[in-house]
């Protein structure tokens, strides 16, 4: 069957679904996509922010990431995300942006992150959200929401991570329905300087538990290596980080069960 023929067709079942559950999780980052989204216990990268307000910490001064994705071409189902995060002595202050669909239907997300490192091992971490809908003709609507997270490194080569995603069960003001909350729990494991493995287990409300596992290889210091696999749905993906001086360009491949693979970008500055 040529599935790129009903594409469309199929993109709005996605979104029709997105609007009756709306703010469905969507994978950020081409780093999490290219290890299998098992990052809940992943730390200094902005992209933490969208999984574990904790992951922000442990990072070096300034840093700032860019994300774009498009899946499989479509328009609608387009993703843009921005975050910059601050680490200073013992507190680290994040901030990020998200946008997901297209002009006829519009999710966009704004979190303030804050996270407070106790000691050498432990971090606790929150983030404040404001999720906006709109859909011209039927209106708009929005709502507060709040995030929280923990990590704890065991060792140098072992930190375990937990976070709530939508702690609060905010709803929409309007309608009163519950945005998605989503609770994970999960570790990373250095077996090398230069190899990770991270694994990691995740429920969303009204899901079956997803499990998450990811491998980061650091071929050179230059060039990383990524893949990880994922169930509900099953997905399995790879990717590759190049690291320039204080640029960084990850890539990665996820794929779909019925519509194939599709590429995934994001671009890092660390000042």
């Amino acid at each position: 069957m040529n599935w790129k023929g009903i594409l469309p067709f199929l993109s709005v079942l996605i979104l029709a679904s997105a609007a009756e559950g709306s703010f469905t999780n969507q994978p950020i980052g081409a780093r999490p996509v290219g290890m299998g989204l098992a990052f809940v216990a992943i730390s200094g990268d902005p992209s933490a922010i969208a999984y574990n307000p904790a992951g922000v910490a442990f990072g070096k001064g300034l840093q700032t990431t860019m994300f774009y994705s498009r899946p499989f071409g479509l328009k609608e189902l387009e993703t843009t995300f921005a975050a910059v995060s601050f680490s200073r002595k013992n507190w680290t202050f994040g901030a990020a942006v998200q946008q997901f669909g297209f002009s006829k239907y519009r999710e966009q997300m704004s979190q303030f992150a804050i996270a407070y490192q106790f000691g050498k091992q432990f971090v606790f971490g929150g983030s404040l959200f404001y999720a906006h809908l709109k859909i011209p003709g039927y209106g708009e609507d929005g709502c507060l929401g709040l995030n929280l997270g923990s990590l704890f490194k065991l060792s140098s080569r072992w930190s375990f991570g937990t976070s709530i995603l939508n702690a609060t069960r905010a709803s929409l003001s309007r309608s009163r329905e519950a945005l998605p909350q989503e609770l994970n729990a999960g570790f990373q494991f250095l077996a090398f300087p230069t190899l990770r493995f991270a694994f990691q287990i995740s429920q969303e409300n009204g899901f079956r538990p997803s499990l998450r596992s990811g491998v980061e290889w650091t071929l050179v210091k230059q060039l990383i290596l990524r893949s990880g696999f994922l169930t509900e749905p099953g997905r399995f993906s790879f990717g590759c980080g190049i690291y320039l001086g204080h640029f960084r360009l990850d890539y990665a491949w996820a794929s779909h069960l019925l519509l194939g693979g599709t590429h995934q970008v994001s671009v890092g500055i660390r000042f």
